[in-house]
């Protein structure tokens, strides 16, 4: 499938803002479902969540872009699945979907004070409290 044919079946997968070069914003609500399609539909398989990427926005809207980079082994195939938050907004966990995310939510608690619903495994990775 060539990547025009495959943004746009992917628009269909969920409720998507856009599809653009690789790239599906969505809202902070439907993260976990449409992850959760894109890896379970045939033809997308995206198996892999490779990395959450946190970017400290500083505008009034978004306070931070939320990245989740997947890889679709068997399609060859990645994209970039994004969302925006306020300051304080928690994000729902995706470790449901993919159990790698757990690390990655960690990170981001710990750099960026993002708490995210339904990860009972929370915790400080680099700075812990012997560290103080």
């Amino acid at each position: 499938m060539a990547n025009t044919e495959v943004d746009t079946t992917i628009q269909g997968i969920a409720g998507l803002h856009s599809v653009s070069s690789g790239v599906v914003d969505v809202s902070a609500q439907d993260v976990v479902r449409t992850l959760a399609r894109l890896k379970a539909t045939s033809g997308y398989r995206f198996s892999l969540l490779s990395d959450i990427i946190a970017i400290n926005c500083g505008t009034n809207n978004a306070k931070f872009e939320i990245n989740y980079l997947i890889t679709s082994i068997e399609n060859k195939r990645r994209l970039i699945v994004r969302t925006f938050i306020a300051a304080n907004e928690q994000l729902n966990s995706v470790t449901k979907v993919y159990e790698s995310a757990y690390w990655h939510e960690c990170e981001l608690y710990e750099k960026f004070g993002i708490l995210f619903k339904d990860n009972g495994f929370i915790y400080k990775i680099y700075l812990t409290d012997h560290d103080t």
